[in-house]
């Protein structure tokens, strides 16, 4: 399901995890966060997420390749939020 502020770039299934934290990494651009995979005290990145107010779909994407990321699934922003978008979330 697309977020409604932000792009999506999962890098990792999130079914292999027990919990998640959100973080900017230091010397990444500004609107870019990773979304850590938590497992057995170790973690890495499931996904990156993008601000859309900062970042165009293509922008996002250009960032993820010359980065080194090779993403699983890329979801642009969601274009309005739906009335029931929260009630998956929570």
């Amino acid at each position: 399901m697309p977020y409604p502020n932000e792009h999506a770039a999962r890098q990792k299934d999130p079914s292999g995890y027990d919990r998640f934290a959100r973080s900017h990494p230091k010397g990444w651009p500004a609107g870019v966060d990773a979304i850590y995979g938590i497992k057995n005290g170790k973690s890495e990145i499931q996904a990156v997420r993008f601000d859309k107010s900062k970042w165009t779909v293509d922008a996002a994407k250009k960032w993820l390749k010359e980065n080194g990321f090779k993403t699983s699934g890329f979801e642009p922003a969601a274009k309005k939020v739906t009335k029931n978008f929260w009630r998956g979330v929570l």
